[in-house]
């Protein structure tokens, strides 16, 4: 199988942003004045903000559950997010994709605001040929990750067929099967891989591994 195309989740691929949105999250709990229950890392990291919120303290009303939403905006969004770096190996992998001409891009759960300012922060935006979030279409509904790999492929004039898929989480598995696409998942992300139902079709150590993976071929591009 040649890859022309790799598309990436964010948290827990290409960056650890654990640390700041779950400081953001206590924050915006207290703030609110609501006790949160146990914060279950692997659901919360891969759930967009709405239901990760909900998870965490699963009796509050929808009123509830929207303060808490808007303090934890205000926390994460003014916040220079100290603890937030990249995985392992993503400036290399990135690097060496570019120089293949293997196109790239991001379909993340997380929102479009403090994915582009992760991005900035390390310098990393212009590797992207596109960038896709859940609120990136203001007045629309929020897009699903099916829905928005269906939207990547579709504006990106992209084969299934040379395209792959890499997260850290069951979600991100069914995402990419759905839309028919391989799926790669990085061990060291958030997903806890040994409690999957959905197999990926390969698993890596982490995300810069995936050069490595037997059967697929990393196809240069004429310039």
């Amino acid at each position: 199988m040649t890859i022309d195309h790799c598309m990436f989740d964010f948290d827990g691929t290409l960056v650890d942003s654990l640390g700041d949105v779950i400081a953001c999250l206590k924050t915006a709990f207290e703030k609110v004045g609501i006790p949160a229950g146990t914060i279950d890392v692997s659901l919360v990291m891969q759930l967009q903000l709405r239901e990760s919120i909900a998870s965490i303290a699963p009796r509050m009303s929808a009123r509830e559950i929207e303060a808490v939403i808007d303090a934890f905006r205000i926390a994460y969004d003014s916040s220079d997010l100290p603890a937030t770096k990249l995985m392992p190996g993503v400036t290399w992998l990135l690097d060496t994709l570019r120089a293949r001409s293997i196109g790239m891009s991001i379909v993340s759960n997380k929102r479009q605001r403090p994915t582009l300012r992760i991005l900035d922060k390390f310098g990393l935006r212009g590797f992207f040929a596109a960038v896709y979030n859940p609120d990136m279409f203001p007045g629309s509904p929020v897009m699903t990750k099916q829905s928005m790999i269906a939207r990547a492929i579709t504006d990106q004039g992209l084969s299934g067929e040379a395209t792959i898929y890499i997260g850290d989480s069951e979600a991100d598995v069914r995402a990419a099967h759905e839309n028919g696409l391989v799926s790669i998942i990085a061990a060291n992300g958030y997903g806890g891989i040994d409690s999957f139902k959905i197999q990926p079709t390969h698993v890596v150590k982490e995300v810069s591994d995936i050069l490595t993976i037997k059967g697929l071929t990393f196809k240069t591009l004429p310039q």
